[in-house]
């Protein structure tokens, strides 16, 4: 709407015009011409200054396009070399390009004609599909686990919501553990999530998947609206690292790695570089950093927690006024959220972190580790103010003398 009462600009002065002389056109241009030189050079020097690479460590960003999930992940690189510009630029390019096919691949959401992915794969339950080559790994590992958790899809889309609250009476209101009806649901959902005769993945070989569903739990699919019946769920990171991994590696690029907000790590580097993983711990509503496990070489890491440590963390965790934390790690029993053990760490230099991320999610929903059943797999885990471990040739070093903890070898 238009305001009346006359105009209330501010007074400004009349400009003040002064006429050049024909004298001073020449001068004119010539200073035109000598400040835009300046201004492109100036120009020039700062771009090449932001992109010149100087040996070191740099963190690569991707340059995509399209979606991803790169703002998850951070990929730390050491160039080197006569020319570590053009070096840069090659990793970039081609993390960006795995990142982007990564979204494609690894997206229940993402559909598209002829692109055999994990959305195609739930829009085809019963079909002997063959799936994309660089999923089809990722695929027959979930399978050999034996995990249940890659089928917690319909149960983690009702604790969505509740992580996104910002008040505990809104993440009351929507939180499944609270509500008698929700329960009662989820438990029905659980009793399909469980069972392998409901729903179970296939590896049929020479590329081929068949997501096997019955005809009830596709009937409750249908009742209930739901679209995803299978994912990697919380380790949905763990196998998306490995992809971006060997796409980084068969190129070459191996010195540094890559390590996800919610606690994936790869680490490619093979130059005998030490690296330090930061150990935490909550102890009731208390974290801290008590110690760090110093290692090199190849290492797939997971490190699991049910608290956050960073604004990202609220997509998979909330936590109450009181200090109580209702996580991402689910009960495939119940489809629940019953995270047992607040901190678990497994690494290992052969196997993938998809690999140890389903086994670590069994291993912190059932609140116990027997060392004896890891096959190998080295672990770090808590009991109260210890620190267990099972890597006896290298152990963790403690970081902290403000609150005291006891190294002990499982």
């Amino acid at each position: 709407m238009r305001k009346s009462g006359g105009d209330k600009r501010p007074y400004l002065k009349p400009v003040l015009r002064v006429e050049l002389s024909q004298d001073n056109i020449t001068l004119r241009i010539v200073l035109a011409v000598v400040l835009l030189a300046v201004a492109i050079v100036a120009i020039g020097y700062g771009l090449n200054a932001a992109l010149t690479v100087e040996p070191g460590w740099e963190t690569v960003e991707t340059t995509a396009e399209t979606p991803t999930w790169s703002q998850d992940f951070v990929l730390r690189y050491y160039f080197d070399g006569e020319n570590p510009t053009e070096l840069k630029r090659q990793v970039t390019r081609a993390y960006t390009e795995a990142s982007e096919f990564g979204f494609r691949l690894f997206s229940p959401e993402t559909m598209e004609y002829g692109f055999y992915n994990v959305g195609y794969l739930n829009d085809h339950p019963n079909e002997d599909v063959q799936v994309l080559p660089d999923l089809y790994p990722a695929l027959e590992q979930a399978a050999a686990s034996g995990s249940r958790h890659v089928f917690l899809a319909p149960a983690m889309a009702e604790y969505a919501s509740l992580f996104s609250c910002t008040d505990d009476a809104t993440a009351s209101s929507l939180d499944p553990g609270k509500n008698p009806e929700e329960i009662a649901w989820l438990a029905e959902l659980a009793g399909y999530v469980r069972d392998p005769e409901h729903i179970r993945l296939e590896i049929k070989g020479e590329g081929k998947v068949r997501l096997v569903v019955s005809q009830g739990y596709l009937d409750f699919a249908e009742k209930y609206e739901i679209d995803t019946l299978f994912d990697f769920g919380v380790a949905h990171h763990a196998f998306l690292a490995d992809f971006l991994a060997e796409k980084l590696s068969v190129q070459g690029f191996t010195n540094g790695y890559l390590a996800s907000f919610d606690g994936f790590t790869r680490n490619l580097d093979s130059r005998g570089t030490s690296y330090d993983l930061n150990l935490f711990h909550r102890n009731g509503t208390d974290i801290c950093q008590p110690a760090k496990l110093r290692y090199s070489g190849p290492m797939s890491i997971v490190a699991l927690r049910d608290y956050p440590l960073s604004e990202k963390d609220r997509r998979r965790c909330y936590v109450y006024e009181d200090g109580t934390i209702v996580s991402a790690y689910l009960n495939p029993e119940t489809c629940l959220s019953a995270a047992e053990m607040s901190d678990l760490v497994l690494y290992d230099p052969s196997l993938s972190c998809g690999q140890l991320a389903l086994k670590a999610l069994d291993l912190v929903v059932s609140g116990t580790i027997q060392p004896e059943a890891l096959d190998g797999v080295n672990a770090i885990w808590y009991e109260g103010d210890t620190i267990r471990y099972t890597d006896h040739e290298n152990p963790p070093e403690l970081v902290t003398d403000t609150v005291q903890y006891n190294l002990k070898e499982a």
